[in-house]
This record gives structure tokens, C-alpha cells and sequence, in this order.
């Protein structure tokens, strides 16, 4: 007998819609409500309509994904791991019962990638990234590159692949994380928001692998990259000062002064006068001409190394980094005999009291000073 002649089947089939539509019906109320209780109610109504589906039924993976999609939620929800690992099991399942060629294939293989790249957050177990990296390497392959969502996917791939150079010190791995990140940025357009963030983690890739390498084209790929990353964030985005800051951290890299001096200098063009960041800018432009003037001699050196200092004691930036500025301009004339020191001590002084009392400050301009 057909099965779709089969009473006991038809019966089965019949209950199991019921069950499915009561089972969405309690998601979507959970969606609205956030109570818990709709959505342990609708996981078992789910669970027992996959159940009395026959074996190979199509209507199964698309239950599977909702039945995953109430795990991952109530596993976001609660915390609970085994909620995670139920998730995963489904979208799992769901995957290897869709065939090639089936629309929902992509939709269920970014589900699994997505899934296992966040219980390898959680638990770092390393076949949680592999699968992760291969089931995102395969979503790739079935969207075109003049989508968004193609970008998308290619960024996440980049970021596991890097996590993955980082853990098993691969440099192969490394290298694709790069060319996917330099992809992702050629795809996006001039002005999309996500762009400073793409170019910044392009950045990373080739610090990376100058640490990795000692290859100095890598390290000045590296600041070329957070340069544009930097220079294009819009001001006020809470990055902005991250992005400064990783900039220093690779072009204290350089033993190259005249280099060093050139990115700072492009930064500080990149900057507006009335950006909080001028400050540091400033005082770092400063430390490399008094550098440059220690090893030179050259009066051009000092005469710019005192007015950048100068400079950023005036500025409008964060008063212990203004701090900073006025006592390196007082040391600087004090070693090399100019007879504005006074100048500089008097600038700190008059800053003394903005650090003295921090809590009149927003909490991002606390730094820590040197005063000696």
C-alpha cells in the first residue's frame, strides 16, 4: 500500500501539522512575550511533530529549522549549553537531509556555520571552528558576489580563519583570512559604514603576519590599512580612539623615525583640530622629533619637537594627556637651554587641577600620567 493511502500515516501526518502550526503559533507568541514557558511548550509541540513524520518526509528539515531556531533562542535566553548543542544537532540534521540544488540550503548551512562558531566561542574546542569554517567556505559558494549577504559571510569566514592562524600558528590559514578580508573590502562600497571596520581587521591580518614574518612591506600594508580604517570613521564612533590606538601600536613598530613621523603626521591631517585625539597626535609627533633631534642634532628637529609639544598643551584633548605635553615641552627646553621652560611648567600647572579631579571627567578622558 502507497503511504499516502495509509490511514495510520494520513492520521500521523495530520496531527503533526497541528502540532507544527501550535509549536509556531508558541514561537511567535514568545517573540512578542519573551515568556519562557511559550517557548518550552512550543519546542515539545515541534518535537512531537517531527516525530510523526515517516522517514524522508520533506516537510522535516524545514521543522528541524524551527525547532532549531527555539533552541538557539532559548539557549540565548538562558545560557543553557545543552539548549546550544540541541540547536546545532537540528541544524545539522536539517542540512544533510537538503539536497543539492534546494533553495533552503544556504539559509541551513549559515545556520550551522553560525551555531558551531558560537559554541566554539564558549568551549574553544577547535572542530567546532573547523566545521564552522567549512560549512561557511561552502555557504559562499551559493551566493553571488554582488550581494551583501556575500560580503557578510566572507567576513565571518575571514575572522575564523584568522582565529584558527592564531591558534595553530598557520600561516596558509592567515593568508586566506587576508585575501577574504581584502575581498570583502574591494566588494564594499565608499561610504558603507562597514568599511573603517573591514579595513581595520585587513589591517590586523598583515600585522599578523609581520609578527609572524618580520616582513617590513607587511607592517607598512598594516598601517596603510588602519590609516584608511582610521581616517574614514566617522567622529564620535567609539572606535575612533581604538582605531588610533592600534595605529600607535604598529607604528611603534617601525624603527624607521622619518616613517613613524609620516604616519603621524597623516593622521593628524586626518583629524580635526576640535577631536579630543588632536592631543595625542600631538604629543607623539613631538616625541619623534625630540628623538630625531637626539640622534641629529638638528635644529629644525627641536625647534618642531617643542611646538608640537606646545601644541598639544593647548589643544582641546584629554587634560592628562595635555598634561603630558606641557611637561615634556618644560624638559625639552630645560636639556637643550631654550629659555621658555617656564612656559611649559606654568601650562602644567594650570592643568593640575582638571587632573586632580577626575570625577568632573567623562570616564574615557582618564589616562594615566607620568610626572616625573
Amino acid at each position: 500500500m502507497d503511504e499516502t493511502e495509509n490511514p495510520v500515516v494520513n492520521a500521523n501526518v495530520s496531527e503533526s501539522f497541528k502540532l507544527f502550526m501550535k509549536g509556531t503559533e508558541l514561537w511567535s507568541k514568545f517573540l512578542d512575550s519573551n515568556n519562557v514557558e511559550d517557548l518550552d511548550t512550543g519546542v515539545i509541540n515541534l518535537i512531537k511533530s517531527i516525530g510523526l513524520l515517516p522517514d524522508g518526509d520533506e516537510r522535516t528539515p524545514g521543522r528541524l529549522d524551527c525547532l532549531c531556531s527555539c533552541y538557539f533562542a532559548r539557549y540565548e535566553l538562558l545560557g543553557t549549553l545543552e539548549d546550544l548543542n540541541k540547536a546545532i544537532d537540528h541544524a545539522t540534521r536539517a542540512y544533510n537531509l537538503t539536497a543539492e540544488g534546494d533553495s533552503d540550503l544556504l539559509v541551513r548551512l549559515k545556520n550551522a556555520y553560525m551555531m558551531h562558531q558560537c559554541r566554539f566561542e564558549h568551549q574553544e574546542d577547535i572542530d567546532d571552528l573547523n566545521k564552522s569554517i567549512r560549512y561557511s567556505t561552502q555557504a559562499l559558494t551559493l551566493i553571488p558576489e554582488d550581494r551583501s549577504e556575500f560580503s557578510d559571510v566572507l567576513i565571518d569566514l575571514s575572522g575564523m580563519l584568522l582565529v584558527r592562524s592564531r591558534r595553530l600558528g598557520n600561516n596558509e590559514d592567515l593568508n586566506k583570512s587576508m585575501d577574504c578580508y581584502t575581498q570583502a573590502c574591494t566588494l564594499t562600497p565608499t561610504g558603507h559604514p562597514n568599511l573603517p571596520d573591514r579595513l581595520s581587521k585587513l589591517s590586523t591580518t598583515y600585522f599578523d603576519r609581520y609578527t609572524n614574518l618580520g616582513n617590513m612591506e607587511d607592517l607598512n600594508k598594516s598601517i596603510e590599512y588602519e590609516m584608511q580604517a582610521y581616517s574614514i570613521t566617522p567622529e564620535g564612533d567609539p572606535d575612533l580612539a581604538e582605531r588610533l590606538g592600534g595605529l600607535y601600536e604598529q607604528v611603534g613598530e617601525t624603527d624607521d623615525l622619518n616613517q613613524a613621523i609620516e604616519y603621524h603626521e597623516r593622521a593628524y591631517e586626518a583629524t580635526p583640530d576640535q577631536h579630543p585625539d588632536i592631543t595625542l597626535i600631538l604629543h607623539y609627533l613631538g616625541i619623534c622629533y625630540q628623538k630625531k633631534f637626539q640622534l641629529l642634532s638638528e635644529q629644525d628637529c627641536l625647534n618642531k619637537a617643542l611646538d608640537y609639544f606646545r601644541q598639544g598643551t593647548f589643544s582641546v584633548g584629554y587634560p592628562v594627556s595635555r598634561l603630558e605635553a606641557a611637561l615634556d615641552w618644560a624638559r625639552l627646553c630645560a636639556e637643550s637651554g631654550v629659555s621658555n621652560q617656564l612656559h611649559g611648567y606654568q601650562a602644567a600647572i594650570e592643568l593640575i587641577p582638571e587632573v586632580i579631579w577626575p570625577l568632573k571627567l567623562p570616564l574615557p578622558q582618564l589616562r594615566p600620567v607620568n610626572l616625573s
